[in-house]
C-alpha cells in the first residue's frame, strides 16, 4: 500500500511540476510577445515624431532674413523661429495639430504679433530710460 501511494503521489507531483513548466514557458512567450508588440509601437511612435518635427521645421523661416520692422528695428529669423517653437509647443501640448493650415497660420500671426509687441515695449522703456 506504501509503494502504491508513493508511486500515486510521485506521479502526481510529476503532473503538478509538467504543469507548471508549461505554464512558465506559457508566460515567457506571451512576455516576449508584449515586448515586441511595445518594440514595435514606440518606432510607430518615433516615426510620427520624426514627421510632426519635419512638418513644425518647414514652418520656420532662414533665420537672417527680415521678418518684421518695428520702428526702424527688424525682427530676424532667428527671434520669429524661436518664438514659433514655443508657439508650437503649446499648441502640442493642448492637444492641437500645430501643423494644420489653420493652426500654422495662427501661429505666425501670435509668433509675430508677440515680437512686434516686445519690441514696442523694449522701445518704450529705452526712450524713458
Amino acid at each position: 500500500m506504501k509503494k502504491g501511494i508513493s508511486s500515486l503521489m510521485i506521479g502526481l507531483l510529476a503532473v503538478v511540476l509538467g504543469a507548471c513548466a508549461s505554464n512558465h514557458d506559457d508566460q515567457q512567450s506571451q512576455t516576449k510577445d508584449q515586448a515586441k508588440t511595445a518594440q514595435s509601437g514606440q518606432q510607430d511612435q518615433e516615426k510620427q515624431m520624426k514627421a510632426m518635427q519635419k512638418k513644425l521645421d518647414q514652418q520656420k523661416v532662414d533665420e537672417t532674413k527680415t521678418v518684421a520692422v518695428v520702428n526702424d528695428e527688424k525682427i530676424t529669423g532667428k527671434d520669429y523661429n524661436s518664438v514659433l517653437s514655443t508657439a508650437q509647443m503649446q499648441y502640442q501640448q493642448t492637444g492641437q495639430d500645430p501643423t494644420s493650415k489653420d493652426a500654422a497660420q495662427q501661429i505666425k500671426k501670435q509668433a509675430i504679433d508677440s515680437l512686434v509687441g516686445q519690441a514696442l515695449i523694449t522701445q518704450e522703456a529705452d526712450k524713458k530710460g
